[in-house]
């Protein structure tokens, strides 16, 4: 029987594995192991964050019309009471 070697596939892999964790410092972006370990957790925060981002997102969209109308109405105000302030000559 011969023995299968995996080296091709194997070379890409890791080819593709160390291409995507470039950048990382020391050993993440040298060593095998520590090199999965960090892209593993670098798109696990990433899905994680894309999915905080969002709710954010959210939360600000609710919150902002509200102070948008709240300031232009404060606005108003002032300037209305500028308005009465003013002394007719």
């Amino acid at each position: 029987m011969v023995r299968v070697k995996y080296t091709p596939a194997r070379k890409k892999k890791k080819k593709r594995l160390f291409r995507q964790v470039k950048g990382a410092q020391g050993g993440r972006s040298r060593l095998l192991r520590t090199a999965k370990e960090a892209l593993r957790r670098s798109l696990y925060y990433s899905y994680r964050d894309r999915r905080i981002k969002k709710r954010n997102i959210r939360r600000l969209w609710i919150i902002l019309p509200k102070l948008a109308q709240r300031e232009s109405e404060l606005y108003c105000a002032i300037l209305n009471l500028l308005k009465k302030s003013k002394k007719p000559r």
